[in-house]
């Protein structure tokens, strides 16, 4: 089926080509919106998938970052809401079996942040770091957040014991 796809797809551009050339431009017009048409969709279906794959290795952020960029180029898909809205209850089910994982705690953090909901996503990063202090990318990750919501000490207690921070927290 997705040769099919691919040929008709060829077969349309060539179509469109040659209106083009007999001098045809508006009868053009309709077969190279069929084929950019088929192509979001496809674009859509293979970011979907891929968003699946995130989910199905846990990493629910990644796929929720993928599925905010489907939406952005087609915001009234209310199958994708729906996927996105799953994947924040999936996440928010894993964090109550496993409250203390600092990978579920990152990404929750990451998804407040882009919600711009600073206090909870700098709860959740100082927590994160708690429990993994080694990550320096997320100590990093908090100390931006902690800057962003204008707590410079806190930002700074997370850099503490970090040798030559690369976060400037001017606040």
């Amino acid at each position: 089926p997705v040769t099919r796809r691919v040929a008709l797809r060829a077969h349309l551009v060539d179509a469109a080509r040659f209106l083009l050339e007999e001098g045809q431009p508006k009868k053009a017009i309709p077969f190279y919106e069929r084929v950019i048409a088929g192509k979001d969709e496809l674009e859509t279906r293979l970011n979907r998938e891929l968003a699946g794959a995130h989910k199905d290795c846990g990493n629910y952020s990644a796929a929720i970052e993928i599925l905010d960029q489907c939406l952005a180029h087609a915001p009234n898909q209310p199958r994708l809401l729906a996927e996105k809205a799953e994947l924040y209850q999936l996440m928010s089910q894993a964090l109550e079996q496993l409250p203390g994982d600092a990978g579920l705690l990152a990404s929750k953090a990451r998804l407040l942040a882009d919600n711009q909901d600073w206090a909870p996503a700098l709860a959740a990063a100082e927590e994160a770091v708690a429990q993994n202090p080694g990550d320096l990318d997320l100590r990093r990750f908090a100390a931006e957040l902690a800057a962003s919501s204008l707590q410079a000490a806190r930002g700074r207690a997370l850099l503490a014991d970090v040798s030559a921070p690369s976060v400037e927290l001017a606040c």
